[in-house]
């Protein structure tokens, strides 16, 4: 079996305009893009989330830099954030996080995504 190099499988596009309308200027969208979690890292979530929500929030902060694999936020002089810096700016609104979280931990998310994107 010839199995392709690839540092992921799957990635779906997160749009977290609704969550953040309160910092968007007019029309502006904010989204990013994760690849799908391996399975490591939906056990490390789990066990994180059973220890509570500090652990979790350190867990989420540590790793989901590693996931974003595309996203739209720039700075004021129109450089493009690192996925690091997108973390931290996000982890300002708990709600943003707990959207993302939500997905992440949804592994039924990705597969609706996969049947969406074979159609």
């Amino acid at each position: 079996m010839r199995i392709k190099k690839r540092d992921f499988y799957f990635t779906t596009k997160l749009d977290l305009t609704e969550v953040l309308k309160e910092e968007l200027e007019n029309g502006e969208e904010a989204w990013i893009e994760v690849s799908e979690p391996d399975l490591v890292y939906s056990s490390c979530i789990s066990d994180a989330h059973k220890k509570g929500s500090g652990a979790l929030a350190i867990f989420i902060k540590q790793e989901l830099p590693k996931l974003i694999v595309n996203h739209n936020f720039i700075d004021e002089d129109g450089k493009e954030y690192k996925a690091s810096e997108v973390v931290d700016y996000l982890f300002k609104f708990p709600e943003a996080v707990t959207f993302i979280v939500g997905k992440l931990s949804d592994r039924s998310f990705f597969t609706t995504q996969k049947a969406k994107k074979q159609d």
